[in-house]
């Protein structure tokens, strides 16, 4: 996973309020239909177009959001550095979210009146925030994870690099060696300060806290971002001190 999907994950919680608001008025306009003319038999309200449109269009994003459900739950299983305490809890709140939705698509096409695509419009957003809370909360802590599996794997090369600019000593390229090796250090030290805590303030998250927790998802993604850079930038110093001393290649 990479910054780009962190961004997807944050344009679909921006895009979802927009989204309730085109199937609000859908389900109005179901519930406003011209009343028959005296005489008239009364067209079944599961049979007019008002009520059949909102109800597919209802379903259509009910399956939008079990498709990302489902991304999200694999995307969960392939990733090979959240920590056991993560996976678990993403895991679990995927699953509550996938039987909710699930529970969801039958009731709406059990509808039968618009007062029941209402509750089930209302319980998709506000009960069950997939796009909001769970695509954000779900990637940027796969991202917090591996950003600190990779700090501690760089960590753990300081002394390999150390060893290799202490052996340059006497030589053209030890000062440039060793000024890379101060940046790498520094660079390693703010990623990691950067990275800290990210997964812990993005997993606590609830549907229940937005729109209020928006705020935490745009600052992880930031903290996030600029860990990355950090990295980045260690690597390039770890290549220097390789090509100067040739040995240490980087990880």
């Amino acid at each position: 996973m990479n910054a780009q999907q962190v961004r997807r994950g944050l344009v679909g919680a921006v895009a979802s309020g927009a989204l309730v608001a085109g199937l609000s008025g859908g389900v109005a306009a179901a519930s406003s239909q011209a009343p028959s003319a005296p005489g008239t038999p009364a067209t079944s309200t599961t049979t007019k177009p008002g009520f059949l449109r909102a109800q597919k269009l209802l379903e259509a994003r009910l399956t939008d959001r079990a498709n990302e459900l489902a991304r999200l739950s694999a995307d969960v299983k392939g990733a090979t550095t959240l920590s056991t305490s993560d996976a678990a809890t993403l895991e679990e709140r995927l699953a509550t979210e996938t039987t909710n939705i699930t529970t969801l698509q039958s009731q709406v096409s059990a509808a039968t009146t618009v007062a029941e695509l209402k509750t089930a419009s209302t319980s998709m957003y506000v009960d069950n925030r997939v796009y909001a809370v769970m695509v954000p909360q779900v990637l940027e802590v796969i991202e917090a994870d591996a950003t600190s599996a990779q700090v501690a794997t760089l960590q753990g090369n300081e002394a390999t690099l150390e060893a290799s600019v202490t052996s340059l000593v006497g030589q053209p390229g030890y000062k440039d060696a060793a000024s890379h090796y101060d940046a790498y250090v520094a660079n390693v030290t703010h990623a990691s300060v950067a990275a800290d805590g990210v997964d812990a303030s993005v997993i606590a998250q609830m549907p229940a806290n937005f729109p209020g927790d928006t705020h935490v998802f745009v600052t992880a993604s930031h903290r996030l971002l600029a860990a990355q850079i950090d990295l980045a930038r260690a690597s390039y110093d770890a290549s220097i001190i390789g090509l100067a001393s040739g040995g240490y290649t980087g990880s």
